[in-house]
């Protein structure tokens, strides 16, 4: 299954994005099976008698199963839940746990049923819960998150992330590439109006071409970082600060805000086993740094008219705190400051 139609499978789930708020359960998106695409997932908690949980098999083939959950909490609510899984057609393993054989892609949603609707039309409930893996080897992941409607239960209501690390050459370190994408988004629970959002890039590609070769500290890197709405709560001023004169530029906004910036920087050697322009070899550095209100219009850019040195290299731009991204991950340190590893080290 093509990554682009797997993405869009989850993200065309957001036209669910509107209902009413309600007491929402635990869900879990791991510990079914699947052995040569026939998914058990009466190994999943959302199973478990134990814990007041059962369910149905609706429709179920290749790849897919659709089933009816429901939860004791709920009795005489006349609520279930449909959960539909979706993973590779011939896939074999256990959902979350990669010793026991890790699924390419899978792909599992909850949507909310009312079995007895009320004499005074009272409708089922719009929203939905979606969870999407995909992992390509070692070397590609993604992950999505939708919480929407009666299951938004305060957080972000959407949340992507996806890392890309190839590794080049196995023989020597030097001509690897890595991007990193993390977006979140909050929405109003009634209307699936977004009322604000983050996001960041990192890509860095290293530009090597031979163990041997002094490319190998070669270097390129683009970050951006945005932020607007409910991710950006105070008013503030980034600046940069580009020379030993001070010369530099400044950016600032008001709270809620859409606020960019954007780092590309590139050291290439020509030779020069250190990286960069140093000792007297033929080589290129050059960083370009950019702030933009796109709320305001306002935009203030730093091209390629300055370079790097050693004293240079921790003063050149001034990253503010405002534009680092909060982690995935409980615990995790914020995606913050690029770095170029040839010219930082």
């Amino acid at each position: 299954m093509r990554k682009g139609f797997q993405l869009t499978a989850l993200a065309g789930a957001l036209t669910f994005a509107m209902g009413s708020a309600s007491a929402v359960p635990t869900f879990d998106y791991n510990g079914w099976t699947v052995a040569g695409g026939q998914i058990d997932a009466s190994t999943s908690s959302m199973c478990d008698q134990a814990q007041g949980m059962s369910c149905s098999v609706v429709a179920q083939g290749d790849g897919f199963v659709q089933l009816n959950v429901t939860d004791a909490a709920d009795a005489g609510t006349g609520t279930s839940y449909i959960m539909t899984i979706v993973t590779n057609q011939n896939a074999s393993g256990t959902a979350g746990d990669a010793t026991a054989g890790a699924l390419e892609f899978f792909d599992v949603s909850f949507v909310k049923m009312k079995l007895t609707l009320g004499a005074d039309g009272t409708q089922n409930e719009s929203g939905i819960v979606g969870h999407q893996e995909i992992v390509d080897g070692a070397e590609f992941s993604s992950t999505t998150d939708i919480n929407t409607g009666w299951a938004a239960t305060g957080g972000a209501n959407v949340v992507i992330t996806q890392t890309l690390d190839d590794q080049g050459d196995v023989n020597f370190a030097g001509d690897d590439f890595g991007s990193e994408f993390v977006y979140r988004s909050v929405n109003d629970q009634n209307t699936g109006t977004r009322l604000g959002f983050e996001m960041a890039i990192d890509q860095t590609a290293n530009l090597g071409t031979s163990a041997a070769d002094a490319s190998a500290n070669d270097v390129q890197s683009f970050a951006l970082r945005e932020k607007q709405g409910t991710f950006l709560t105070a008013a503030s001023t980034a600046a940069t600060n580009i020379d030993a004169n001070g010369d530099g530029t400044s950016i600032s906004w008001n709270a809620q805000d859409d606020i960019k910036a954007i780092w590309i920087g590139q050291s290439i050697n020509l030779g020069n086993t250190t990286g960069g322009q140093g000792a007297g070899a033929l080589g290129s550095s050059f960083g370009y740094l950019s702030f933009d209100n796109v709320t305001t219009g306002d935009t203030q850019a730093v091209d390629s008219g300055f370079g790097f040195s050693t004293t240079e290299s921790d003063s050149a731009w001034v990253w503010d705190n405002a534009f680092n991204v909060d982690p995935i991950e409980a615990g995790g340190a914020p995606i913050g400051q690029p770095t170029i590893r040839s010219i930082v080290q």
